[in-house]
């Protein structure tokens, strides 16, 4: 009886102590700021007007737009309807997806080895061969891939 009592004080106090709302405004303010902190400088793509790819470095986030460069000039674009931002893949990136084939390769070759005593060289290239386009993928499909930000003032769950 004392712990139903408990529990079910415990469950409308949570009601009256939660945050019913939060401001749809509010959340997207705070994701363009941490946006701006942890992207800048970076390769950025997005669809702006009239459904045009816009893709440039991002130099600066202001409360109305971005500021981006393409090398050449500065532009800014208003931000009011971009839901999210793709943050392309740089070289590093593709150095990492590289070096996973490589390791890919190497890792069937020695587990070849093990599990055949003498194979044959045409089978050595073959596991070889399979092994660096596995890892390849892997190293793809995982690392050197554009990077999905939600700047959206949604909130999900």
């Amino acid at each position: 009886m004392i712990k139903k009592l408990f529990f079910s004080l415990v469950f409308f106090i949570s009601f009256g102590f939660s945050q019913s709302r939060i401001s749809s405004d509010a959340i997207r303010k705070v994701r363009l700021e941490n946006f701006q902190k942890n992207y800048a400088g970076k390769v950025i793509r997005f669809l702006g007007p009239k459904n045009i790819q816009v893709e440039g470095k991002l130099l600066d986030v202001t409360p109305e737009s971005f500021i981006l460069s393409d090398n050449t000039f500065q532009k800014a674009y208003s931000h009011r309807h971009i839901n999210h931002v793709y943050v392309i893949p740089n070289k590093k990136d593709l150095l990492l997806a590289c070096s996973l084939s490589i390791i890919g390769g190497v890792v069937s070759y020695f587990s070849l080895l093990v599990s055949k005593e003498n194979p044959k060289t045409q089978i050595i290239r073959s596991v070889v061969f399979l092994g660096m386009i596995t890892g390849g993928l892997v190293g793809k499909n995982t690392f050197y891939k554009p990077l999905k930000i939600d700047i959206s003032g949604k909130t999900y769950g």
